[in-house]
């Protein structure tokens, strides 16, 4: 098996600090997780007043930069490289072998990821990571992409090589590896909210030379930018597809109730209880409308972050250039354009279908309420009309003197009507009610239809 020399292994990881609407409570509870990465002895390191409002995209977190890390293995070493990204921490860690001219197997790479882990207490990133693997080979090593592989298994045995591999290029005169999985999965912050991330992203660069690895220091604080745009682009594009499917179920929910409304209208059913499942109907498209809203700042991110990605990969490129080294970093530009072609599309997409779908179902339940309002208008016309006719029934038989009420100027004097006396009592006046009710509504509609 092939020799690798220095072998380095750096995780790049990136944490939310803030949100738009978040209370200081949320910002807090983020800026908690991030600093619950590190060992006690670290955490004091922290600058106390880090997470304060500044206007810098740029912020060290340690005064001294860097600080050097402890690791359980003696033949290691690395450190710790914190900053504030404008809205987000981020984090490299860096662990590698104190021995740089000494030979070792590509599985040297697994030791150092334990290292790593075991340092951030199997703490895992809520926006996304980089795991950036490098080391230098024999000048004559001709089988660099097998040797690639054998670092990757190292890192992530389960993973396929084939189908995760992104991209290659050139990178310091080096060979330099793309590979990520963009499957999906899903995790809860820490004020229990429901995210997905990018599972894997992993960068492999092997060098030529002892010297090649060295000059890569130099780029660091660029890679800690490219790869923040990397993620937040993935993040906020994972976000927008959670959002949307949360959307599909309201809007399932929202007809539902429209149609239990329309049923229930039909069935005669009390208006009160319409009322209520009409604003919880309201309740739920103004959450719609909230969620679509929240889509749309997850486009205008990833329409930021793909510029600020573009732009850091052309410094990198200049950068590398100037150190007249070979350098073709062309398969990184594939990621803004399926960004551009693919992520911003989809969103776009998703947006105009859902924006259809919200004013269909706000003119259905319109309508509905329009219905309800019919519905309740008829119900006390009715009932005011009842009134009229019964008060005009009264005033009528109050008119006639009592000597005419009796049962037997209607009915036979013999029938049982007359015979029982309960019914008798009853009878008469109910008649002249009713009688003097129709006759004065049949007066009323004659008159106003005169006047029409």
């Amino acid at each position: 098996m092939a020799n690798i020399f220095y072998p380095n292994l750096d995780l790049f990881s990136y944490d939310l600090r803030s949100g738009l609407g978040d209370t200081p409570e949320e910002i807090e509870d983020n800026r908690g997780f991030f600093v619950k990465k590190f060992p006690k002895p670290i955490q004091s390191a922290l600058q106390t007043d880090f997470d304060n409002e500044i206007d810098n995209n740029y912020i060290y977190l340690f005064k001294e930069k860097y600080l050097p890390l402890e690791f359980s293995r003696k033949d290691v070493t690395g450190y710790a490289y914190p900053v504030q990204l404008s809205d987000a921490y981020g984090l490299l860690v860096e662990c590698a072998s104190e021995q740089i001219t000494e030979p070792h197997f590509p599985e040297y790479f697994a030791d150092l990821k334990l290292e790593i882990t075991q340092i951030l207490n199997y703490q895992v990133a809520t926006i996304g990571q980089t795991w950036l693997v490098s080391a230098y080979l024999n000048p004559e090593e001709t089988d660099v992409e097998s040797i690639a592989k054998s670092c990757y298994h190292a890192l992530f045995p389960e993973l396929n090589w084939p189908e995760e591999l992104e991209g290659q290029g050139k990178f310091l005169g080096g060979y330099i590896f793309q590979l990520s999985r963009r499957r999906l999965t899903r995790s809860m912050l820490s004020s229990k909210e429901e995210i997905i991330t990018a599972k894997d992203h992993v960068i492999i660069i092997l060098y030529r030379d002892q010297h090649s690895l060295e000059l890569s220091s130099n780029f660091y604080d660029h890679w800690m930018q490219l790869f923040h745009y990397y993620h937040k682009i993935s993040f906020a594009y994972a976000q927008s597809q959670l959002l949307a499917k949360s959307i599909k179920k309201d809007f399932s929910e929202i007809q539902s109730g429209s149609e239990q409304i329309t049923t229930r209208l039909h069935q005669r059913k009390q208006l009160n209880s319409l009322r209520l499942i009409i604003a919880n109907i309201q309740d739920k498209l103004s959450d719609y409308t909230r969620k679509l809203n929240a889509i749309e700042i997850q486009k205008g991110t990833i329409e930021i972050n793909v510029e600020n990605y573009e732009e850091r990969l052309k410094k990198i490129i200049t950068k590398a250039k100037e150190k007249e080294l070979n350098c073709d970093l062309n398969f990184l530009e594939e990621f803004s354009q399926l960004v551009t072609k693919k992520y911003l599309k989809q969103i776009e997409k998703n947006l105009e279908n859902l924006e259809r779908g919200f004013k269909l179902l706000e003119n259905e339940i319109k309508a509905v309420a329009i219905q309800i309002e019919v519905e309740k208008s008829d119900r006390e016309r009715n009932f005011q009309t009842l009134l009229t006719t019964i008060g005009t029934g009264t005033a009528g038989t109050s008119l006639i003197p009592e000597s005419e009420k009796k049962c037997d100027v209607i009915l036979a004097k013999d029938s049982f009507i007359c015979q029982t006396p309960i019914l008798k009592g009853l009878f008469v006046p109910l008649l002249l009610i009713i009688t003097f009710g129709v006759l004065g509504l049949i007066i009323k509609r004659l008159i106003d239809w005169t006047f029409e």
